[in-house]
């Protein structure tokens, strides 16, 4: 049988929030950031670190290292890049908030700054719990959005 290429996922910081606000921590964020490391190529930038420390720190009231001790084994398995340069059809990918143009630029860059980890019928996906912004089913330079349980459904 065929090797199946290992996935790419970028991890929206919104997945990261879910899981932090779960009391027990056996929901689909939570099982999925469980796994990732494991399973999957994880591409994360600055930018999604950034906001997620800057969100820990104003909804919950965490430090800085508690964001990082909690995420440390997530945050140490990605491949980190710089997103592709900030374009018009951006925003027109991603509605409301600007700053969620930052992940179809990520998956952009996947293709130049870290391409020895892309393969032939390998799945690419955008997690992410914001489905006001991100249109669960719709796409971005090949990379799929969607939510953590959607995303535990397609890896199974």
């Amino acid at each position: 049988m065929p090797r199946r290429p290992r996935p790419i996922v970028i991890i929206d910081t919104s997945v990261f929030l879910q899981d932090a606000m779960s009391k027990s921590r056996r929901g689909a964020a939570s099982q999925v950031l469980a796994i990732l490391p494991v399973i999957a190529h994880i591409v994360l930038c600055e930018d999604i670190r950034a906001e997620l420390v800057e969100k820990a720190v104003e909804l919950l009231g965490w430090t800085e290292q508690q964001v990082l001790a909690r995420y440390g084994p997530v945050l140490d398995a990605a491949v980190w890049i710089k997103p592709a340069p900030e374009q018009p059809w951006h925003s027109a990918i991603v509605s409301g908030d600007p700053d969620d143009t930052m992940l179809p630029r990520v998956a952009e860059a996947v293709f130049t700054e870290c391409a020895h980890l892309t393969e032939t019928d390998q799945h690419r996906y955008i997690v992410s719990e914001n489905t006001r912004d991100l249109r669960p089913g719709s796409s971005a330079a090949s990379f799929l959005f969607v939510t953590a349980h959607d995303l535990l459904r397609r890896l199974e």
